[in-house]
Formats: structure tokens, C-alpha cells, sequence
């Protein structure tokens, strides 16, 4: 089987890092450096298989996107350039068929104190099917 996993999260970070301020502050799952302001993201799938097979036929993806910033004014306008990067995106991958993201929920800006100095982030998820062509 061909797991489209690492396809698609490379797919998404080319995505969000082809908005100019995201190039430099979009990660997939770790950050790295000590960037002020930052997207983060987390891939979920789940596969449809079809009974007596062992490949999929299709996977629901849900995507976990934190975006960060130093205020929640930062923080906000990351997640607005996210969500204009991926609402309606349709992702492209060998062998598979997907439709275009939906924006499925958001949380408000929220405090991290756990960390120093404390940071606000934006929760977004979006949501999307593949099928296997």
C-alpha cells in the first residue's frame, strides 16, 4: 500500500508556506528556531477499507492547525492567513481523489502561560475526504 500520509503533510506545509508571511513560519507538527509568530499543524487520517482488502479506498483527513503570535492580534492574523490558504483548497496527490477543505471549527484566541515568554494561539480544523483513483 501506498499511504498518501507523508504526501499530504508535505502538501499542506507547501500550501501554507506558499502565503509570503507563512513561508518562513509554517511547521508541520515541531517547531523549530524561536520564531515571534508561528502556524503549526497536525494531520489525522483514518482509512476506509473495503471488505477482504488490506489498501485503502479512501481517508477522512482532519487537519489541527494552531497559529501562535506574541498578542492575540498576531496570533489572529496568522490564523486569518491560514484559513484564506486553506478553506477550499483541494489537495493534489498521485492515486488519489480529494475534495476541497472545509473549515469545520475554530477556538478563540487563548493564553499559553506554560510557556516564557506566554503565548496566544488560534485553534482551527478543517476537514476533507480522498478516495483512492
Amino acid at each position: 500500500m501506498s499511504d498518501p500520509y507523508r504526501s499530504m503533510a508535505s502538501a499542506v506545509l507547501s500550501r501554507l508556506q506558499a502565503d509570503s508571511v507563512l513561508a518562513s513560519a509554517s511547521f508541520d507538527g515541531a517547531v523549530t528556531g524561536t520564531p515571534q509568530g508561528y502556524a503549526v499543524f497536525y494531520l489525522q487520517r483514518v482509512y476506509d477499507y473495503r471488505p477482504g482488502s488490506a489498501d485503502p479506498v479512501a481517508v477522512d483527513w482532519t487537519l489541527t492547525v494552531h497559529s501562535v503570535g506574541e498578542d492575540a492580534l498576531q496570533a489572529r492574523a496568522f490564523a486569518e492567513r491560514v484559513l484564506a490558504q486553506l478553506a477550499g483548497w483541494r489537495p493534489v496527490l498521485d492515486g488519489w481523489r480529494s475534495v476541497p477543505l472545509r473549515h469545520t471549527t475554530s477556538q478563540p484566541a487563548d493564553t499559553d502561560t506554560t510557556v516564557q515568554p506566554a503565548v496566544v494561539f488560534c485553534v482551527d480544523q478543517f476537514s476533507w475526504r480522498s478516495d483512492r483513483t
